[in-house]
């Protein structure tokens, strides 16, 4: 004769703790609401119920960003490769280099983004540590709709112009703007695409240095600087860029600021992880 009583203890606990973890977390509406019904027991122990409502809030805490992990997911798989929609050419019309605006890249990612509840924000800071030339420091930020944040990673971009005549504002401006598109890039998980339409002399050494046509190379440069004094040695070494522009870097003074701003980067780095 079977006896339901009989059953072991261990497959009702197996069971309490399989519909326990079925509740969803509360609203925080329904949460205040519970919680004054509670206070007017005059038995209440004050301390269970302040253990109850970290609970509570940890367990809100945890659907939110299981929600936002799962947009995130969701907008990252639907980002499209992006076309580099600019290109800088030499004094002979030679093309030199080619890549993504912000504002091209951001008018791309945008509606996807808000097709999942997610805004694309930035925190911009400048740098607490001392050192030979100013660099800001560039963030990503992602909001989910549910009130959840995310912070990425910052990265450090020197503040350099590429001829006198830019001031220190506008060289901000587009210290500004390089961090903005290469943590866009790397947040979202996006690539970029050459447009072969355009076509160029890209190996060409013809036709020197023009002004505001190298503030691309400058944007390279803070790239390379920003991952520290390794790898900027080897963009500034490589084939990445001719002879003709590695020139014009340390005839400027460039390459002089570029290699201290890599340093003071690295030695920040070191001094947040000690």
């Amino acid at each position: 004769m079977n006896d339901d009583t009989s059953l072991p203890a261990v497959a009702d606990e197996k069971t309490d703790m399989t519909l326990s973890a079925r509740i969803d977390p509360m609203s925080p509406a329904a949460i205040w609401t519970s919680f004054q019904e509670m206070a007017k027991d005059p038995t209440m122990d004050a301390a269970k119920m302040q253990t109850m409502y970290e609970l509570q809030k940890t367990m809100i805490q945890d659907q939110r960003q299981e929600e936002f992990n799962q947009a995130k997911f969701a907008a990252m798989a639907d980002m499209p490769t992006i076309i580099k929609n600019k290109v800088v050419s030499g004094k002979t019309g030679n093309l030199m280099y080619r890549y993504s605006d912000f504002k091209h890249l951001y008018l791309t990612v945008k509606p996807i983004l808000s097709a999942n509840r997610l805004i694309l924000d930035f925190d911009v800071d400048e740098t607490k540590i001392e050192t030979k030339i100013p660099f800001l420091r560039v963030a990503p930020v992602l909001r989910h709709q549910n009130g959840y944040v995310w912070h990425g990673s910052y990265m450090p971009v020197p503040i350099t112009a590429a001829n006198s005549s830019i001031s220190l504002t506008q060289a901000a401006k587009g210290a500004v703007e390089t961090g903005k598109r290469t943590v866009t890039i790397s947040c979202l998980g996006i690539t970029e695409e050459e447009d072969n339409s355009i076509t160029g002399k890209e190996n060409s050494n013809s036709g020197k240095p023009q002004g505001e046509n190298y503030d691309w190379l400058i944007e390279a440069g803070q790239r390379a600087a920003a991952a520290g004094p390794k790898e900027y040695g080897k963009w500034i070494s490589g084939r990445l860029i001719t002879n003709t522009q590695k020139g014009w870097l340390i005839t400027h003074g460039h390459h002089d600021i570029l290699t201290q701003a890599a340093r003071d980067i690295a030695a920040q780095q070191q001094g947040q992880d000690t």
